[in-house]
C-alpha cells in the first residue's frame, strides 16, 4: 500500500525524489525526499492546511524552527510543503537516553504524590518509581530547555503561537533543539480554540474553554521540562480526565516524584504549569529561574 503511495507522489511531483514515510498526522503525512541532492521532509495534505502551516513558517523562520524552503501546489487535496529534515529524536527520548526505565533502588525511603481526578493518591514511603538524569543529562536538559524556550519566544515576538508543542513536534540532536509541525499554529492576534486538536498531556487547561495565548505555549514548554526531568507528564491518562485534573489540580512536584531533581529546574516546572495564565511563567521565569 504504502509503494503505491509512493509511485503515485512520484507521478504528482516527478521533481521530487520520494523515499519514504517518516511520519503521519489526522490530516497529513511526511515523507522523506531528495531534491537537487538535498534531503528534505515534504507534508503532503490539503493545500489550504498546508498555506497556513507555509505562512507561519515565514513569519517564524528563525533558529531552532524548522525551516521551510517551498510549497508546491498539486490539488487541492494533495499538495507538499518542503522543510529541512529534522535529523534528532523526540524531546524526552534525547534527554532521557541515558536514564534506565528501571525504579532506582538507591532511592528507598522516597514519598511522592501522584494527581488523580478530584484528589491526591499518596504511596506508601518505598522506592520510586522515577530516576533522575546524572548530572550530563542535566546539562544537556538546562542546554536543550533554553534553546526551546528561546525558539517559543522568537516565536511570540514575530506574532505566532505553535499550539502543538509536544515531545514528538519538538526534535533533539546532540544539543540543537528544532521546533517542527506548525499545523495548529495560528498567528497570535487572531488566535480560536483548538483544543480538541491538540495532544491533551501538553495542552493548557485554559485551551478547553477560550482562545489561547502566549501562556498555552509556555504551559507546553513546561509539560516537556516536568516530563524530561521525572520521566512522565504532569497530568497523564485519558484526555479528558487529564482536562479535568489540570483545570482543577496544581501538578506534583517533580522533586516529589523524583529524588535529585535540582530546584530551580522544579521551580521553574511548577511556574510554567500554573492554572492561571496570568500567574503562569514564561521566558522571564526561564531566565531568572534558569540562570540565563
Amino acid at each position: 500500500m504504502l509503494n503505491e503511495e509512493l509511485q503515485t507522489l512520484r507521478g504528482t511531483f516527478p521533481k521530487l525524489e520520494w523515499e519514504r514515510e517518516i511520519g503521519r498526522g489526522e490530516h497529513s503525512r511526511v515523507y522523506a525526499v531528495t531534491r537537487d541532492g538535498s534531503p528534505l521532509a515534504a507534508k503532503v495534505g490539503a493545500l489550504e492546511a498546508l498555506k497556513h502551516e507555509y505562512a507561519m513558517l515565514r513569519r517564524a523562520t528563525g533558529k531552532g524552527i524548522v525551516p521551510v524552503h517551498d510549497m508546491i501546489e498539486g490539488s487541492a487535496q494533495k499538495s507538499a510543503l518542503l522543510m529541512s529534515r529534522g535529523q534528532g529524536v523526540d524531546f524526552v527520548d534525547g534527554l532521557r537516553k541515558d536514564v534506565d526505565a528501571i525504579p532506582d533502588e538507591s532511592l528507598g525511603g522516597l514519598r511522592r504524590n501522584l494527581p488523580i481526578a478530584f484528589g491526591y493518591a499518596q504511596q506508601d514511603e518505598g522506592r520510586s518509581a522515577y530516576r533522575v538524569l546524572n548530572e550530563t543529562g542535566l546539562r544537556r536538559l538546562r542546554h536543550c530547555a533554553r534553546a526551546l524556550a528561546e525558539a517559543v519566544e522568537h516565536l511570540h515576538q514575530a506574532g505566532v503561537l505553535h499550539l502543538d508543542l509536544s515531545r514528538q513536534n519538538v526534535l533533539v540532536d546532540d544539543q540543537e533543539v528544532m521546533v517542527i509541525d506548525f499545523g495548529l499554529a495560528q498567528f497570535r492576534d487572531a488566535a480560536t480554540s483548538t483544543s480538541d486538536l491538540c495532544v491533551a498531556a501538553y495542552c493548557a487547561p485554559e485551551r478547553s474553554e477560550k482562545p489561547p495565548n502566549e501562556a498555552s505555549d509556555w504551559y507546553s514548554v513546561g509539560a516537556l521540562l516536568f516530563e524530561a526531568l521525572v520521566g512522565q507528564v504532569p497530568f497523564p491518562g485519558e484526555a479528558s480526565r487529564a482536562f479535568v485534573e489540570k483545570m482543577t489540580l496544581s501538578p506534583s512536584d517533580p522533586r516529589d516524584l523524583c529524588a535529585g531533581v535540582p530546584d530551580d529546574l522544579a521551580e521553574l516546572c511548577l511556574s510554567l504549569l500554573a492554572r492561571s495564565p496570568r500567574e503562569r511563567g514564561g521566558v522571564q521565569e526561564f531566565r531568572v529561574l534558569a540562570g540565563w
